[in-house]
């Protein structure tokens, strides 16, 4: 046991992860001395303790988390932080501030994100107050996606007011399909009232891959006004690939005289096997 590592398939958890996190739920302290005892995955498996603990108690989950080495601690600051923070935000806050300060702003950014999944508008005024960074960015990226799915309109508001754009772009991901869902055209509109640049490409290729109702020449016309070649590319073909499940004979007329389509990829998508994506409405 002491030898397993990683993350889980797709990125999700390790072993040693589910079995402490459930472990917990039952033995808290049986389950830190085992978590602390491991040799690869320890840091996560200690995070998932605690963070299983602050479910239910998160001042016992800061003592745990006290008690560890400071090696092991940064996890877990995290872990308990964003439980802390969807349960009493102010006496997480005040938590956070004891803690050291290289730690404080990824522990910040994680009970903005906790508070987000109850209150994303009361989220979104914490963020002002972080200090630039990955860790806002993060926060940033949490509150758009919380937010999006009850009201699209606030979270493109609140996205469009932040300063950066990697924020930005990351978040669109999220934005998008939920605002489509409900709204397209306006969704279409926030999209387009973005200059030119990364922004906007995120914006429309997240718009595209995610309209299942729009007819897929006019996604084409959507995806061909993104500036990057790559993106755009990439974007027309997805769409251009639904087109074909569709019209075929219009799709193939479109598709080899396209100039936004790269040419080895047109033989694919012809052939109704395109790399871009799954065929037929539904998108990628």
């Amino acid at each position: 046991m002491g030898m397993m590592g990683g993350r889980g398939p797709g990125g999700g958890q390790g072993g040693a992860s589910v079995i402490s996190s459930e472990w917990a739920r039952q033995d808290p302290a049986g389950a830190m001395a085992w978590a602390s005892s491991l040799t690869g995955e320890k840091n996560q498996a200690m995070s998932s303790v605690v963070g299983e603990v602050a479910k239910t108690d998160p001042k016992k989950a800061a003592e745990m988390v006290a008690a560890m080495d400071s090696t092991d601690k940064s996890d877990s600051y995290r872990a308990v932080a964003s439980q802390y923070g969807a349960t009493n935000f102010a006496e997480a806050q005040a938590w956070i501030r004891s803690l050291p300060a290289a730690d404080q702003a990824a522990a910040m950014g994680s009970a903005i994100s906790g508070l987000s999944k109850s209150d994303p508008q009361a989220a979104s005024a914490q963020v002002t107050g972080m200090e630039a960074g990955d860790s806002k960015d993060r926060a940033i990226s949490s509150v758009v996606t919380d937010w999006a799915r009850v009201n699209p309109q606030a979270a493109a508001e609140f996205l469009k007011q932040q300063d950066s754009a990697q924020a930005q772009r990351d978040a669109m991901r999220n934005l998008m399909p939920n605002w489509v869902s409900q709204d397209a055209s306006a969704a279409l509109a926030y999209a387009n009232s973005y200059a030119a640049g990364e922004v906007r490409d995120s914006a429309l290729g997240s718009y595209v891959m995610s309209n299942s109702t729009a007819a897929p020449a006019d996604l084409v016309k959507v995806a061909e006004t993104i500036t990057d070649e790559r993106d755009r590319g990439r974007t027309v073909g997805m769409a251009a690939s639904r087109w074909m499940a569709e019209d075929p004979t219009a799709a193939k007329a479109y598709i080899e005289t396209s100039t936004a389509i790269p040419d080895d990829a047109k033989p694919s998508i012809l052939s109704g096997q395109s790399g871009f994506g799954r065929r037929g409405r539904g998108g990628p």
